[in-house]
């Protein structure tokens, strides 16, 4: 069988952004968090791991996956083949703690996004098995009933967003399986981004904070209610592009250097609290 062989659009308004929608937690695999684990469940010693498109771009036969998968940069995958040989995959990878306990339990207030995909150019070995699970911890993993479970059904990435508001209240930890397949190819992950909604009133883990003027062509002027410790800046493509440590509440960000397009933004503040906004940069 052939196959293909790994080398191991927006519109923005003009306005501040206020309190808008918080990220409760974000990963683009750009530098992964350390405490990702895995569990490799079928103990084959093939589990999760990283591979990285701007390192090694994607070379199959459609110039328009290989374009889709660069653009993705780096990502988490698991494969069900690999050099020649058939696998049968039970590998799981598991998120940090994420902390929801300030959020009210309805509809739509917390949401769980992420992507993905597959390496292949063929629909006839795209049939990777993904289940994600949300559980307060490991010990409640086998009895989860999964968010989402069943196999890629399109060739590239596809974008999966899911209402986890029935957890809020806890703790809670991602658990992404790949399994129930055999002698396909590799399943990528990557954007993982779990969000609070806007609306919901502002809770004691809540930034509140203006960025102005947006658009902008020099610098951005920030106010928030907390000292922000750190601020990343990131392309839409999730390519980190700007990284600054900060001391204060106030603060200006010299953007000049960045080409025009739509950028997201994080503020973290000392107490390790992140709020996420988007501006335009002309």
């Amino acid at each position: 069988m052939k196959k293909t062989i790994l080398t191991v659009g927006m519109f923005i308004t003009c306005f501040s952004f206020v309190n808008s929608q918080t990220v409760l937690f974000t990963e683009n695999f750009t530098t992964p968090s350390i405490n990702w684990e895995v569990v490799d469940a079928d103990s084959d010693g093939n589990t999760w791991g990283f591979y990285d498109f701007n390192l090694n771009p994607s070379s199959t036969a459609l110039p328009a996956l290989n374009t889709e998968l660069n653009a993705q940069g780096k990502v988490a995958i698991s494969s069900s083949w690999s050099g020649g040989s058939a696998l049968t995959p039970d590998n799981y990878f598991i998120s940090p703690l994420i902390d929801l306990t300030n959020i009210p339990n309805q509809a739509n207030a917390v949401t769980l996004s992420f992507k993905v995909g597959s390496t292949q150019s063929s629909t006839n070995f795209i049939s990777e098995n993904i289940s994600v699970y949300v559980v307060p911890d490991l010990t409640n993993l086998g009895s989860a009933v999964a968010i989402h479970s069943g196999v890629l059904q399109n060739i590239g990435m596809t974008a999966l967003s899911y209402d986890i508001s029935s957890y809020a209240g806890s703790q809670v930890l991602l658990a992404f399986r790949h399994h129930n397949c055999t002698d396909e190819g590799d399943l990528l992950l990557d954007d993982v981004l779990v969000i609070k909604a806007a609306g919901l009133g502002l809770e004691k883990n809540e930034l509140s904070y203006t960025i102005s003027p947006n658009p902008t062509s020099e610098k951005l002027n920030i106010s928030v209610e907390s000292v922000i410790s750190k601020v990343r800046i990131y392309s839409l493509l999730g390519n980190l592009v700007l990284e600054k440590e900060i001391n204060d509440k106030t603060f200006n960000l010299d953007v000049n250097n960045l080409i025009n397009g739509v950028y997201s933004i994080e503020l973290e503040s000392q107490s390790g609290n992140i709020t996420y906004s988007k501006f335009v940069k002309n």
